[in-house]
């Protein structure tokens, strides 16, 4: 954990470790590692000290920026013949980079008698369709996804193969808030997340399963209550109505319309729902929306220019299951504030539940934080994903988990 926060580290889950005494200042660089509130006591305890009581903080530390690290010299991995001490269910045997990771059962692991499969090996695969094309040539017993477009013959031709679970994450447009047009103009940015047709877009696009999102964080959280938008029960012409009023109390008409630059990673999957979004937009406001996909590192470099974009196609997977972790993203100091909302009273109210001892009145504080966070419209909520992959049927225990989060020493092969 000290290696985590250090700045030397750049660890891109360092906040993750902020509820723990002494790591902001560690992780701005006020404090050494060594002042973090960790110690051990003994060989079989580990102290750790708060800042302020956090309920959810026993699910930060089964994210890995917690794991422990040996200290010492750990080996090559690569091509190497050294050993690469670690201390889970398995353990790395070799590494061949683009062609596959070998695992052998670690005899040492303190549950060894229940990892029932002796050695596992990764395949990376470039792409989920050549991934699904290598399962039906029996070279995979489980895939790690399935093409969208592949869900409804897959449900036909191996619906005992086929899984799909709603999971802890969402897909939303993240609206510019630095610059013109959206920087002063909320009924823009209303008009615009009212014009999306959730359901059809769920349906005829995406397709597998996704849940149509009018709340940024997803259900399924235990004694979160939903802070949906007021308007999502109301009929689609009433919906349309509403955002073309918006839309020309903005000053845009079909004289003078909005003129957008979309920017979304290289995912096929992300193309078609933007070419879909642009579509409605344009269908219900006439608004003119430039598409642009982006290889992923040119896409991150881009997001962090403002002056390059108008909506960032962009998305955020549960790092650990609490709303709190989905909202955070939002305050005025977080690095993933991509649309630059500055909202005080957000951010009060974040810090106040971040300090509530009361798990329940916390979990208020944040559905309020919330459903500030969706008044201000800086970003649309699309729809919450789905995991979906194949399994053989020779395979046991293998149950999708709502972080996606799926362990092979749960797994057992039938003989």
């Amino acid at each position: 954990m000290q290696r985590a926060v250090d700045p030397a580290t750049a660890s891109p889950g360092a906040e993750l470790l902020e509820p723990i005494r002494g790591a902001r200042s560690i992780i701005a660089g006020k404090a050494p590692p060594t002042a973090l509130a960790v110690r051990a006591d003994g060989r079989e305890k580990l102290i750790i000290e708060l800042e302020a009581p956090a309920p959810y903080f026993p699910s930060i530390l089964a994210n890995s920026v917690a794991y422990p690290q040996y200290r010492g010299d750990r080996g090559r991995i690569a091509g190497g013949r050294e050993p690469v001490i670690s201390n889970g269910a398995y353990r790395l045997v070799e590494w061949q980079p683009g062609a596959k990771i070998t695992l052998r059962r670690n005899e040492h692991y303190w549950d060894a008698a229940h990892v029932a499969i002796p050695t596992i090996e990764y395949i990376p695969v470039p792409d989920s369709t050549t991934e699904v094309a290598r399962y039906r040539a029996d070279e995979l017993d489980v895939t790690s996804s399935v093409p969208a477009q592949q869900v409804s013959a897959l449900r036909a031709s191996m619906p005992q193969e086929l899984q799909i679970r709603p999971q802890l994450a969402v897909v939303y447009y993240a609206f510019n808030l630095a610059r013109p047009p959206f920087k002063d103009s909320p009924q823009l940015r209303e008009a615009l997340t009212i014009a999306i047709d959730r359901e059809r877009l769920t349906t005829q696009v995406t397709g597998a399963g996704e849940v149509a999102a009018y709340s940024f964080v997803p259900p399924g959280i235990p004694g979160y209550a939903d802070a949906g938008y007021a308007w999502r029960h109301e009929p689609a012409e009433s919906r349309v109505a509403r955002a073309r009023a918006l839309y020309r109390a903005a000053g845009y008409s079909s004289e003078r319309p909005l003129k957008l630059r979309l920017v979304h990673p290289a995912d096929d999957g992300l193309r078609r729902v933007a070419i879909a979004v642009a579509a409605m937009w344009h269908e219900a406001l006439g608004v003119d929306t430039t598409l642009t996909d982006l290889e992923y590192r040119a896409f991150l470099s881009t997001r962090d220019d403002h002056d390059r974009w108008d909506v960032l196609s962009h998305g955020w997977n549960a790092d650990y299951p609490d709303p709190g972790n989905f909202l955070g993203i939002f305050t005025a100091a977080s690095p993933q504030n991509d649309s630059k909302l500055a909202d005080h009273e957000f951010d009060r109210l974040m810090v106040k539940a971040a300090a509530d001892p009361d798990g329940a009145q916390r979990l208020e504080e944040l559905a309020a934080a919330e459903r500030r966070l969706l008044d201000d419209y800086a970003v649309a909520p699309l729809y919450f994903v789905v995991s979906r992959r194949l399994v053989k049927p020779r395979v046991e225990g293998a149950v999708l988990a709502p972080m996606n989060h799926n362990y092979s020493k749960y797994l057992r092969l039938k003989n």
